[in-house]
């Protein structure tokens, strides 16, 4: 596979994205970078740190915009020659970002769309079953921040198949440009 790929795997909770990275972290040395860990070790090491996430995340992009994050994971990547993996990207002004700044790398957006009956089954089957309602969460907060854009900015992959056959798909996908 060539260097120098930037794979940003966008979609809703349950789609995929998380197990379809570690995936190519495992199986083609893509370095992954999963946008809610980041975050979370972000928050760890200042004032905020007993704030919830949410919360934590919705203050920071008032007080310094939606792509505040997407800064943070850039200044840190800028240099790199590997092949890097996003998940967890929520807003379009981050799409936009990627856009400007990571133009070294050849850039593949991939929407994962699932229906959510499948991704109610994922959630469920490796959380407890108390995250349905945080389910519901995310649902709401994905109309919220514009799921819309998100997916008009991107590749949309309908996935029906199982997470190794969406992989191998998506693979031959980047392989191939």
């Amino acid at each position: 596979m060539d260097e120098n790929i930037l794979l940003v795997l966008l979609g809703k909770r349950g789609a995929g994205k998380t197990s379809i990275a570690n995936l190519f972290e495992s199986q083609n040395d893509f370095k992954h970078i999963e946008m809610s860990k980041f975050i979370y070790e972000f928050q760890q090491k200042t004032e905020s740190k007993n704030v919830l996430l949410r919360i934590y995340v919705e203050n920071t992009h008032v007080r310094y915009g939606t792509d505040y994050f997407i800064k943070k994971v850039y200044e840190m990547l800028k240099c790199s020659k590997s092949n890097i993996v996003i998940t967890g990207i929520r807003h379009l002004p981050e799409l936009k970002f990627i856009n400007e700044h990571f133009s070294g790398k050849k850039l593949f957006f991939i929407y994962l769309k699932v229906s959510v009956l499948q991704r109610i089954k994922r959630v469920l089957h490796r959380e407890q079953r108390s995250s349905i309602f945080q389910f519901i969460i995310e649902e709401y907060y994905s109309i919220k921040w514009g799921n819309y854009g998100l997916k008009k900015s991107s590749i949309i992959y309908k996935s029906k198949e199982n997470l190794n056959t969406s992989f191998m798909l998506i693979e031959k996908l980047v392989q191939k440009s």
